[in-house]
């Protein structure tokens, strides 16, 4: 999911280095936050509905989810891929 435009650009994504769980009223999911190619980056694990990545880009935020257990570095790769290929991202 590509979101840009008024509103969609803020997505505030906290400094890297958090590691964090969802609590007793959740389901498990953790979730990390670092910083790949230079940009701000999310990613949320969760044992009922799989890997979720959030990058923050220049104007828009792309999010990418799937159902298997994705490694960091192998939904990093697929973000970064993604990201590299829109204009002005």
């Amino acid at each position: 999911i590509l979101m840009s435009g008024k509103g969609a650009s803020g997505k505030y994504i906290p400094e890297a280095g958090i590691n964090a769980a969802d609590g007793l009223m959740g389901d498990g999911a953790s979730y990390t936050t670092l910083s790949a190619d230079g940009r701000a980056v999310i990613i949320e694990r969760s044992p009922t509905t799989g890997t979720v990545i959030v990058v923050n880009l220049q104007g828009a935020t792309l999010t990418l989810e799937t159902d298997f257990q994705a490694s960091d570095q192998e939904m990093i790769k697929a973000a970064a891929a993604l990201a590299n290929t829109l204009p002005n991202m």
